[in-house]
């Protein structure tokens, strides 16, 4: 027990205050959008929009892991293409595919934020595209892939 600061007394506090149950009042609701379906009620409801700031940096790094995939592939498929990107000879094409994809991702963001900041798309909508553009940049990158369009 600590002893009590100078100049101040102890305050005594009753046994049955101590075994007392503690009131926890719900907040507010009110920074949560209402439903559509007309019952007012919110809960258990998954939330049908995202936030458009959100929704652009995720479709954003779907696009840079795409602008990465189609790097991969215009490289092995043009030889000049190849050249362009070898930033550093030790790393090779590599290096410009990297560095390609990650001044992609600010350019796109920066655009997609400036036109969807105020916006709140579907979930799915957002889910889907980013999907989409994952996939390609994951194909982009899979050798036999990349290799049947280069035609290795």
């Amino acid at each position: 027990m600590q002893a009590p600061a100078r100049g101040r007394t102890p305050q005594v506090v009753p046994a049955e205050a101590a075994t007392a149950p503690i009131a926890v009042r719900p907040t507010p609701r009110a920074a949560q959008p209402a439903d559509s379906s007309g019952t007012g009620s919110t809960e258990g409801t998954p939330s049908q929009n995202v936030d458009g700031r959100v929704a652009v940096t995720i479709i954003a790094a779907g696009v840079g892991c795409a602008a990465f995939g189609v790097a991969v592939v215009l490289a092995e498929s043009i030889s000049v293409v190849k050249q362009w990107l070898t930033l550093s000879s030790a790393v090779g094409p590599l290096s410009g595919k990297a560095v390609a994809a990650v001044v992609i991702y600010p350019v796109v963001w920066l655009v997609l934020h400036v036109a969807l900041r105020n916006a709140q798309p579907k979930t799915t909508t957002v889910t889907g595209w980013t999907a989409v553009l994952l996939t390609i940049g994951l194909l982009g990158t899979f050798p036999p892939v990349y290799g049947l369009i280069a035609g290795h």
